[in-house]
């Protein structure tokens, strides 16, 4: 799914000077750069960026550790920025976003890509990542990219069934998990009387016994993930309908409107056209 996400990018930057911002360990930098003008990728951990200089720098990638507030580029140093799968993981979203538009000029992009919250949670509950910090539906990463960019156009990964379906039901493990795990906030006693200590009792063990159930239930059908699957990263498809169940999000990002009428006609011509939820 990730590659897949920085294969379109790729597609979305030829020719265009690219900055990879949480580029981990340099594998989709590394993709990036096949098309790109010239990339540069950056991140926050001190390991993931050794790694990529360690697998991609012969290359000719440029590779740096960032503090993750201020990036030590000049103002419109680049034509685009890729942030995928990153703004889920972000406390100071407007200073974040205030940041990588320096980046880039007026008629630059920016790419984000982020988990699709609608499929992994129930409503108000926290992120079951313990390292995102929120998950976004599509209508509230519409709504807040809003705020920065002139235009903002969201579109879905989805892919056949089979993949699809596996995807699905890896989330959908992990929010029962946490359904399990998050606790619910109880209202006090008021008085402790004979009666409502009972009653308290036998919600608690109720509400006990669906936690265990939920635990020890054998885990939803899954599709097997095995080496006679005949498919690859091109199989994935982004698409603008469908929004509320696509598995991820791509985000195209930009105030001059030619660039962006331009880059969102390029989406899904090239890639491959999986037909997956929808």
């Amino acid at each position: 799914m990730h590659t897949a996400a920085y294969i379109q990018a790729s597609r979305l930057t030829a020719n265009l000077r690219v900055l990879d911002f949480g580029c981990n360990t340099g594998y989709g930098t590394a993709l990036l750069s096949q098309l790109t003008q010239k990339v540069v990728g950056v991140d926050v951990s001190k390991k993931a960026i050794t790694a990529a200089k360690r697998s991609y720098g012969k290359l000719g990638i440029d590779f740096l550790r960032i503090n993750g507030k201020r990036l030590p580029y000049a103002d419109e140093s680049f034509n685009a920025v890729v942030c995928l799968q990153v703004i889920e993981h972000v406390m100071d979203i407007p200073a974040f976003i205030i940041e990588l538009k320096r980046m880039v000029p007026s008629a630059g992009m920016i790419l984000f890509s982020t988990p699709n919250a609608r499929l992994r949670l129930d409503p108000g509950m926290k992120p079951w990542n313990e390292f995102h910090v929120q998950e976004f539906n599509h209508t509230e990463l519409k709504s807040l990219l809003e705020n920065y960019f002139r235009n903002v156009d969201i579109f879905g990964l989805t892919a056949p069934e089979t993949l699809y379906a596996i995807e699905v039901n890896r989330v959908a493990r992990a929010r029962e998990n946490a359904r399990a795990t998050q606790s619910m906030p109880v209202a006090p006693l008021r008085v402790a009387t004979p009666t409502r200590i009972k009653g308290r009792l036998l919600r608690d063990a109720a509400s006990i016994l669906r936690r265990l159930k939920a635990l020890l239930s054998p885990p939803a059908k899954t599709c097997p993930i095995s080496s006679s699957i005949p498919y690859t990263s091109d199989d994935f498809s982004y698409r603008r309908d469908g929004l509320d169940s696509a598995l991820d999000f791509l985000a195209v990002c930009c105030d001059d409107d030619e660039t962006f009428k331009t880059t969102v006609r390029k989406i899904g011509k090239s890639n491959g056209q999986a037909q997956g939820r929808g």
